[in-house]
């Protein structure tokens, strides 16, 4: 198998996040499980969205949506990619301009597409997404892990037993 190049397009503390995440295991949980890999490696570096869009071989979203981020991937930067390429988003759909994506799945301009987030949620019946073959997708849930409720419920029961102590935590501030 040839050497694959995942790139992400990540807020600075994302980054940060990711490089954690790839360094505290995943790259050995990765290597575990396939090992018919040649190699996974970690070579992490910045370069522009133009540079990654055109090089890598799937684009992975982990970005915030805003003004400078709404519909930040179209049909422009699409037509960058690798025709085998495939676009990632988890992030909020308006970051992909949906239209764009299905015409660039349609016509083959990249390879497929997983996405958790779109414009309208839930995803309407009559979607082109869920008609296409090459794409992946699920009703934004992809935070639904057991670890995710361990610590969001671990953090509730906290959370009450300081209340009821008089100790309130992680207290929001208006």
């Amino acid at each position: 198998m040839a050497d694959v190049s995942v790139n992400g397009m990540v807020a600075p503390h994302g980054g940060r996040l990711v490089d954690r995440i790839l360094r505290g295991g995943a790259l050995d949980e990765a290597r575990r499980r396939a090992p018919s890999l040649k190699r996974i490696a970690l070579n992490a570096r910045t370069m522009s969205d133009l540079e990654l869009l055109a090089r890598a071989d799937i684009v992975s979203i982990h970005l915030v949506l805003g003004e400078r981020t709404r519909g930040l991937i179209g049909a422009r930067e699409l037509g960058l990619m690798k025709r085998s390429a495939y676009l990632i988003n988890t992030s909020r759909g308006p970051i992909v301009d949906e239209a764009a994506l299905i015409r660039a799945l349609g016509d083959g301009t990249i390879a497929g597409a997983g996405l958790d987030v779109f414009d309208e949620e839930p995803l309407p019946l009559d979607h082109a997404f869920r008609r296409l073959p090459n794409i992946v997708i699920t009703p934004h849930l992809g935070y639904v892990t057991s670890e995710t409720y361990r610590i969001f419920y671990g953090h509730a029961v906290e959370d009450i037993k300081a209340y009821l102590d008089g100790k309130p935590v992680r207290v929001l501030k208006p």
